[in-house]
């Protein structure tokens, strides 16, 4: 009976490491794993809670084949085949897990990679609010140059009609020339594009990325360079519609030479998607962690109990005087 208590307990806490701790980790590092490859939070979870339950399940069987003590022979085919489908789906399982472990090894490098990225789309920001205010302050020195000789000049037709068009916001007098250069200021410093600003939705989204890398927020990170890689094609690409949107024409000798040619703003070179995407998916301590994580599961496996009980003879042969065990 004592014997028979101990045992009792042995699988008990055999079910405790399996489940609560072997499963568990799985199931945690295989949905990181996952996000880390691409997938989303949400669907790496489902593709995790499922694989975590069919483990469960194939354990459950392995040990449920090692204990019958009926039919045997086929029991053990049953057993060595589910083992071996266990073994396949855990060497595919190490992959994703794998990832997760090799691209935190690299995390110091991400984050300086990262923190380069913000600094080139701020250069680029930054590199804007120059070029631009630059074309704006010129143009609104031809119009007070123009303004200031308009009386004695008398107007032109052609700067005239320019101005009269309601996008530009201005009127050819002292107030409207700085209305003009307040209305379009604030176009330039806060990144309006008609109707649009964009100047805090941009700041407010490259702080978080880069926050968000800096701390090495596990479930921010896969999305956080991705944040970084695209707000650079959308950042460049809408700076260069709002300097062609912009009306700074360049104004001399009482003619407007030539309207301002729109800059096309570069694309910055981001480097942390690049690298976080090239990281090898596995790694010594990735595979050496995932394999310990399934060794765990199986513990449950290893140390059940085989059954003992001695099949009786056929009644066709003969009686050797072996002794019959049974099982109670």
């Amino acid at each position: 009976m004592k014997q028979d208590n101990n045992n009792n307990s042995r699988i008990t806490l055999a079910n405790f490491i399996s489940f609560g701790l072997g499963l568990a980790a799985f199931a945690v590092f295989f949905w990181l794993g996952l996000h880390f490859t691409g997938f989303e939070l949400s669907t790496s979870l489902l593709c995790s809670l499922g694989a975590t339950i069919l483990f469960g399940v194939l354990l459950w069987f392995l040990i449920r084949a090692k204990g019958v003590d009926r039919d045997r022979k086929r029991w053990r085919v049953i057993e060595y085949v589910t083992l071996g489908v266990y073994v396949v789906l855990a060497a595919l399982s190490v992959w994703p897990m794998s990832r997760f472990f090799s691209v935190n090894s690299q995390s110091d490098e991400i984050k300086a990679l990262a923190m380069e990225d913000v600094r080139n789309i701020e250069h680029l920001m930054k590199d804007f609010q120059d070029q631009e205010t630059e074309s704006l302050n010129r143009t609104v020195t031809g119009m007070q140059t123009y303004v200031s000789g308009r009386r004695a000049n008398g107007p032109s037709d052609e700067i005239e009609r320019f101005f009269e068009n309601p996008e530009h916001k201005a009127s050819m007098n002292d107030v409207g020339v700085e209305a003009y250069r307040s209305t379009w200021s604030r176009h330039i410093n806060d990144y309006i594009l008609g109707d649009k600003v964009f100047g805090a939705t941009w700041r407010a989204a490259i702080q978080e990325a880069d926050r968000e890398i800096a701390s090495w927020n596990i479930l921010k990170v896969p999305s956080s360079v991705v944040v970084l890689e695209n707000l650079s094609v959308e950042i460049s690409t809408t700076l260069t519609e709002m300097s062609e949107s912009f009306p700074f024409p360049l104004i001399e000798n009482r003619k407007i030479e030539k309207p301002n040619q729109a800059r096309r703003y570069g694309i910055p070179m981001v480097k942390a998607k690049n690298a976080f995407d090239n990281i090898g998916n596995l790694s010594a301590s990735g595979i050496l962690i995932s394999l310990l994580i399934h060794l765990v599961i199986l513990f449950n496996y290893f140390i059940a109990n085989r059954s003992r009980r001695i099949v009786a003879a056929d009644a066709g042969r003969a009686n050797t005087g072996g002794v019959l065990l049974k099982n109670k």
